[in-house]
């Protein structure tokens, strides 16, 4: 069998990012485990329009085709899928990742001319897809989300166990094609790749849905598997940054977590790493950031959210304005470059609530301050709470806006206003990086054209699209 795999692009330009798919490179050494030929295809890289990839799916003769999909991108991945039934309207298409595995439903009626969508891992099902293709009654297989005379059928959900395929398929991915604009968008070094050590996540924040897609308990590779990637990043494709993009790489079993930490720092690879998709800042002590800065680490990313404690309460944090200003203390006895994210707009909070924690963020000792204009994703509680109001017709164009950093959502908080937020985030980005030291810094870490261009996109949207 011949599957196409399928990073797709933000057919209206809105994307920032520019990751190598570690989801899709799991699939694809799955698929290639089982026997079958894969091709790769990232359009968001590449800027391949929905005809184009129509006429390559034709020309290599693929059988299935299968989208990475997430939230802010259905409304794309629609456009994809119609024109390659147009072209060929026998191909058998396919999507996973984030937004078929909160809505699948919504995923499946949305993308009518889809055929199928998996629910959470999705290895096992492609690795299996001769024999769940072939079947007439396909409910014996998990993750797998079919239709039945009409019906949306979703299947059980199981978890794969994440020491079954060892590493991503790098040889597909061809992570040293990329350009240099990782989650951070800024880094040390110019040739930066992504790696997953662990998947899960016990807490229940929420305004976020990882729990619904990784599971609540956390699952480690082995350590070797881990190295073994890193070797082969570093000697075969000259990777000289990893960033482990993990949901929280310090939330895992604490010795594994040394494990891992003490083999990183032995292995001596050439290489600097960060965490830039964020850490639980109540996981880090003496110990932990110690051995991560002996093994190479100089950042990291933590969710603070809010300086307001009803607003880490009402989100389920589990954090305390106290507990976060003493594991600073902790945390700037290190000298990494942190990054602290913040929500403004949340919807309990009023425009005092948001000016206090930009006070707060601003009086932190830190490399970089983000404010994210807050945005109820699907799979999150508070997405919970709206989606009825919304017809499920225009969920995708509701959703469909990549650039984290400056939309929010809609008039979610009753309180203040879409406009006066983003008067607030960019009254708060000016009053960080007003700082001559933030500024410098950060403009520092500005290593090619890549990051520059994205740097500017996002502040032009801040500045000049208000909605």
């Amino acid at each position: 069998m011949r599957f196409l795999l399928v990073n797709p692009a933000d057919v209206r330009g809105k994307r920032i990012w520019c990751l190598q798919p570690q989801s899709i490179g799991y699939l694809a050494q799955a698929s290639i485990m089982s026997g079958d030929d894969v091709i790769f295809v990232d359009a968001a890289k590449d800027n391949i329009p929905p005809e184009k990839l129509a006429q390559i799916s034709k020309r290599e003769k693929i059988d299935v085709v299968g989208f990475y999909a997430l939230s802010p991108l259905i409304y794309s991945i629609k456009l994809y899928i119609d024109e390659i039934k147009r072209v060929n309207p026998d191909i058998i298409t396919i999507a996973g990742g984030p937004h078929p595995t909160f809505e699948p439903e919504h995923t499946l009626r949305y993308c009518d001319k889809l055929d199928f969508a998996c629910v959470g891992d999705g290895e096992d099902l492609i690795a299996s897809a001769r024999r769940w293709l072939s079947e007439k009654d396909k409910s014996s297989f998990p993750n797998l989300v079919w239709r039945n005379d009409g019906a949306v059928i979703i299947n059980k959900r199981e978890f794969v166990d994440v020491n079954k395929y060892p590493m991503p398929a790098w040889d597909v991915i061809k992570p040293d094609t990329y350009p240099t604009v990782p989650i951070s968008i800024v880094s040390r070094r110019t040739k930066v790749a992504s790696v997953i050590a662990t998947r899960g996540c016990p807490y229940d924040c929420s305004f976020c849905g990882v729990p619904l897609i990784a599971g609540r308990k956390m699952r480690t590779r082995k350590i070797e598997n881990i190295l073994a990637e890193i070797e082969l990043l570093v000697s075969k494709y000259k990777i000289e940054e990893i960033h482990f993009i993990d949901d929280d790489l310090t939330l895992a079993p604490r010795k594994w977590l040394l494990d891992f930490l003490n083999g990183l720092a032995d292995a001596k690879f050439p290489i600097v790493w960060a965490l830039p998709g964020g850490t639980r800042i109540d996981t880090l002590d003496d110990e932990i950031l110690y051995l991560m800065k002996k093994a190479g680490c100089y950042s990291f990313a933590v969710g603070i959210e809010s300086a307001n404690q009803k607003t880490l309460d009402h989100m389920k944090k589990g954090l305390t304005i106290q507990k976060i200003e003493k594991k600073f203390e902790i945390i700037n006895k290190y000298g990494f470059e942190v990054q602290a994210n913040f929500i403004l707009g949340y919807p309990t909070e009023d425009v005092k609530d948001m000016l206090r924690t930009i006070r707060f963020a601003c009086n932190l000792n830190v490399f970089r301050a983000v404010f994210f204009a807050f945005k109820p994703f699907p799979g999150s509680t508070e997405w919970g709470k709206i989606k009825g109001e919304i017809d499920q017709k225009h969920w995708a164009e509701k959703i469909s806006d990549s650039n984290l950093y400056t939309k929010n959502f809609s008039n979610h908080n009753n309180r203040v206003s879409p406009k006066v937020i983003k008067i607030l985030q960019i009254y708060a980005y000016v009053r960080f990086f007003g700082r001559p030291r933030n500024l410098i810094n950060f403009i520092r870490r500005i290593k090619t054209w890549h990051q520059l261009k994205a740097i500017i996109k996002i502040s032009l949207e801040l500045l000049f699209k208000f909605k």
